[in-house]
């Protein structure tokens, strides 16, 4: 249990959006908050296990295609694509 509780004290959501909104041709996926690593980049998972991978810096990876691919979290935030969740 101890070393559980110590990963989980070494990682931090921190300012990570809870969800991303991404569309690619004429599909829109929602991807939800699934890991946020030590190094803080992060991964999020839409229920058909798409994955959109973020940097520690914020930056969506550009192999994610679409409408996120390449853009930081805060260009996603001010075009309305993330969600947070109140706690």
């Amino acid at each position: 249990m101890a070393t559980t509780a110590t990963a989980q004290q070494s990682t931090t959501i921190g300012d990570l959006p809870l969800a991303l909104i991404c569309a690619k041709e004429d599909v829109t996926v929602i991807g939800y908050l699934a890991r946020v690593n030590a190094d803080g980049s992060a991964v999020y998972m839409t229920t058909t296990n798409i994955v959109v991978a973020v940097s520690a810096e914020g930056m969506v990876d550009n192999r994610a295609e679409g409408t996120c691919a390449g853009k930081s979290l805060d260009e996603l935030r001010d075009s309305g694509q993330t969600r947070a969740f109140p706690e």
